[in-house]
């Protein structure tokens, strides 16, 4: 895991170079372009155990919608066939396929429908 990736999970933005701990919501500043060192200074010495908190986080291996609570099932549903396109570099076109339809448990779709979620 990446300093990055552990400041995105740990910290929200409050305004320019201003990062609260979504621990203990105390406000740290971090100079623009100057890495993340002031950050991670803070999680190692307030929260000795933040490593193994993310790696539990990404061990239940919610989605990325599910992090926000209830979702209903057509985002759901949309959700999963844009990742599926995406992440297999297909094209629309493929939700419309009859054997891709028939091998995944996903609720059926069109192109045009996958194009106005995105």
């Amino acid at each position: 895991m990446s300093t990055k990736q552990l400041c995105s999970f740990f910290y929200t933005a409050v305004c320019r170079g201003e990062y609260k701990c979504n621990i203990c919501n105390a406000v740290r500043k971090q100079a623009p372009k100057t890495g993340y060192s002031n950050l991670m200074s803070h999680l190692s010495s307030v929260h000795p155990t933040h490593a193994e908190e993310y790696a539990e986080f990404q061990r239940r291996s919610l989605s990325s919608l599910e992090v926000f609570g209830f979702v209903d099932q057509d985002t759901s549903n949309m959700y999963d066939w844009l990742r599926w396109i995406v992440e297999r570099h297909l094209p629309l076109i493929e939700v419309e396929n009859k054997l891709t339809q028939q091998l995944v448990k996903m609720r059926p779709t069109s192109a045009a429908t996958l194009k106005a979620y995105m």
